[in-house]
């Protein structure tokens, strides 16, 4: 489970917590900025980057990527955009839209 900064990670956290209480199974969680890969930088502006943290391995594993609004899809986008670049290039990335 991968949280976006900069509610993500307070969702991601609270997700994992529900999850363990339900299923006793814990996750990893781990954060992924994609500011530097946005095009609409002036528009929206920058704030104070977070470093990326995936602390256990992504590969051969589902990846949940966690974002607290998805109104025009942009954020989760280039969210996606530096998950892959992360990751093996034989990944499927599926769209959840």
């Amino acid at each position: 489970m991968v949280g976006i900064p900069t509610r993500g990670i307070d969702l991601a956290k609270k997700l994992e917590k529900e999850l363990f209480n339900k299923t006793s199974r814990k996750v990893g969680k781990g954060i992924i900025d994609p500011t530097f890969n946005r095009d609409d930088q002036i528009r929206v502006g920058t704030r104070l980057i977070k470093a990326t943290d995936i602390p256990t391995p992504i590969e051969k594993q589902d990846n949940l990527l966690i974002d607290d609004v998805i109104y025009t899809g942009r954020t989760s986008c280039y969210g996606c955009f530096t998950f892959m670049a992360k990751t093996p290039k034989n990944n499927v990335i599926s769209d959840g839209r």
